[in-house]
């Protein structure tokens, strides 16, 4: 018996990116892809990093609210439905410091 399909991790709140690369790697044992959600901009390197990952959820700046591209330096950007891995060291965020300030 199966209780999952796809599994949807959100490292913000399951406890970071260690943890959901954990949570990937016990889902890959059952053959239970995972489809991250939220923030891209790390999200493209965990789903990089595993062998059972489908997506990236990738929200569209001019469309949805709560968008982390609003205060990133350089978010990562969908092009024909593919972001490329940035080449940056570790999760290669670096915050907008002015951007953040507004909010």
């Amino acid at each position: 018996m199966e209780a999952v399909e796809i599994l949807h991790p959100v490292f913000t709140v399951s406890g970071g990116v260690t943890e959901c690369i954990k949570t990937a790697q016990m889902a890959a044992c059952f053959d239970v892809p995972i489809a991250t959600h939220w923030m891209p901009n790390v999200n493209v390197h965990l789903v990089a990093a595993v062998s059972n990952a489908i997506s990236a959820e990738y929200f569209l700046l001019e469309e949805d609210v709560l968008n982390f591209d609003r205060i990133v330096h350089e978010p990562v950007q969908a092009i024909d439905g593919k972001i490329q891995v940035p080449r940056t060291p570790g999760h290669g965020v670096v915050l907008d410091e002015a951007a953040v300030a507004r909010f």
